[in-house]
């Protein structure tokens, strides 16, 4: 026990350099600052399943960043650690991305995470250390610890569905609509206890959404724009909380924006606070009602499958025009100013080999895009 607490506490007596100039780290929603220890309660789960604790990665700075990290885990026999971040996962304790960071941009969420797998263990004895610089900023660092305190789930199993989904543990949802100016999108949730106890629920969440677009949610027979919901009756074993007389739902409001709004949400029963279930919901909109004159601006991308570098080309218009390139799962590689221009060229000899999609976009209004491959 007493190596486990004092690897914790080496964190918060680690000095280090100018965190927050140009990278801002977050975990399950958590701006993460110099010597934090941020305790992530969870109950045990048998076998090889893994716990994890979703993960941004937002270069706040004015150039693109390359990003490392180290991590010195404190584990009890039998438990691992690991990562998924930056589009790799493994279990090294050191790990640098393959890609620059550009400025202002971010890593998000759904496939960047810091795991464990406890198998069955129980108890306080689990704590990582993490240290993340850059490769362009070796001394500038931010370093933090993961205190994982598990424990058996006593109240309630509940089940829920998303959009039709079934929610696991750690699940990411992808939910694609097409924008519009002012109509709210939204999505049904059930939730089921499958227990032999009513229980309360509890709801909570950490919001990254794009400029000008807002999220709400109409949970427990209470429909409020707080972060953590308590409900207001507790739901009773063998019955099913979505009813027309108590809608059960999640909502984003675009307001015309074209991109991604990133929303975590934790779910438990009050009266078991280990037994959470931890998801992401990526909210994409696709375009506007005016789509097909949207897509009238022609454009073109040579050569097609690119290796090296990509040149995009496409007809004059007027505006603060911007060129978007995004992977198939919408994740925002590449971004940049092209107002008043015609053509681009994009560096993609970084980019793993795959189809990509590219929008060019006027305040939120897609005006033309289109596919890139590259080998």
């Amino acid at each position: 026990m007493k190596r486990i607490l004092l690897g914790c506490l080496s964190a918060l007596a680690f000095v280090c350099g100018l965190q927050a100039q140009s990278l801002d780290i977050y975990v399950n929603g958590t701006l993460m600052q110099e010597g934090d220890t941020l305790t992530i309660t969870r109950a045990t789960v048998e076998g090889n399943a893994m716990l994890r604790a979703f993960t941004i990665f937002k270069n706040t700075g004015e150039t693109a960043v390359t990003l490392k990290g180290t991590k010195v885990p404190s584990l009890p026999e039998g438990v691992h650690d690991g990562w998924c971040i930056w589009q790799d996962c493994k279990t090294l304790n050191e790990i640098t991305s393959d890609y620059e960071l550009e400025a202002g941009k971010m890593f998000e969420g759904s496939g960047e995470y810091l795991d464990i797998t406890p198998a069955g263990y129980v108890g306080k004895d689990i704590c990582i250390t993490y240290t993340f610089s850059t490769v362009e900023k070796p001394d500038e660092t931010l370093t933090f610890t993961l205190q994982w305190e598990l424990g058996k789930p006593e109240g309630a199993a509940i089940n829920m569905t998303v959009d039709g989904q079934e929610v696991t543990q750690s699940k990411f949802i992808k939910i694609e609509r097409p924008t519009e100016a002012t109509k709210m999108l939204h999505v049904e949730m059930t939730f089921e206890n499958t227990g032999s106890e009513a229980v309360k629920m509890v709801a909570e969440r950490a919001k990254f959404l794009a400029p000008g677009t807002s999220t709400d949610w109409c949970l427990f027979g209470a429909c409020l724009t707080q972060d953590r919901i308590v409900g207001m009756e507790p739901l009773e074993p063998g019955l099913t909380e979505s009813t027309d007389m108590s809608p059960q739902y999640l909502e984003y409001t675009p307001k015309g924006y074209v991109g991604e709004s990133v929303v975590y949400y934790s779910f438990y029963a009050q009266e078991d606070p280990f037994n959470r279930t931890d998801f992401v919901v990526r909210w994409v909109t696709t375009g506007s009602a005016n789509e097909n004159a949207a897509e009238a601006l022609q454009t073109a991308v040579y050569p097609n499958p690119a290796v090296e570098t990509a040149r995009l080309t496409w007809e004059a218009v007027e505006g603060a025009v911007v060129l978007n390139v995004r992977s198939v799962s919408g994740q925002l590689l590449y971004s940049r100013s092209v107002e008043g221009m015609t053509e681009a060229e994009i560096n993609v000899a970084g980019f793993t080999p795959g189809m990509y999609f590219y929008t060019l976009e006027r305040q939120g209004e897609r005006l033309g895009s289109g596919k890139l491959l590259v080998r």
